[in-house]
């Protein structure tokens, strides 16, 4: 699926999403406001680096915080979608499958993923949600550094030693 594919079925299936779900999301969200976050946060530039990424990098925690909060709540959706007897709300849950593990999972061209930002800025929370999400924390970048040498690196050892943990 290409990224542009992608981001057109994000964008659609969040504006499908029942109103109940979208009061729940940060902010009081629009439907229009959630797909955009995500849109954005998926997107790569030049570098292979995704919205999640790029925020880290400039320390916008809100901004990393929003996207993975608005992952969460479109995953959730999807899961209960597909409890109904539709076959196109399976593919639904499938879809958002997919696109949270190239959310989460994404590498830029130095092998870099949005978790070893996330723990060299010493996010604790927002690592502990990319855990849940399925990141993974012994996964190297081109500098052979795992989340944990990052977190360490930056001076969190608390946060290290919990990767380290996680790894295993």
């Amino acid at each position: 699926m290409t990224t542009a594919v992608l981001v057109t079925w994000c964008v659609a299936s969040l504006l499908a999403a029942p109103a109940q779900e979208i009061s729940t999301a940060p902010q009081r969200a629009t439907a229009k406001e959630r797909a955009e976050t995500l849109a954005a946060g998926a997107a790569r530039d030049e570098h292979g680096r995704t919205g999640l990424m790029r925020a880290a990098l400039e320390g916008d925690r809100a901004l990393f915080r929003r996207i993975l909060e608005f992952d969460r709540l479109r995953f959730e959706a999807a899961t209960k979608r597909a409890a109904e007897p539709l076959s196109e709300s399976g593919m639904s849950l499938v879809n958002a499958i997919q696109a949270r593990r190239r959310l989460v999972e994404a590498a830029d061209e130095d092998g870099v993923t949005p978790l070893m930002l996330a723990s060299g800025r010493g996010w604790d929370d927002l690592v502990q949600r990319l855990l849940r999400a399925g990141a993974k924390p012994s996964v190297r970048d081109a500098n052979g550094l795992d989340a944990s040498s990052h977190a360490e690196r930056s001076g969190f050892a608390s946060l290290a030693r919990s990767l380290r943990d996680a790894a295993h």
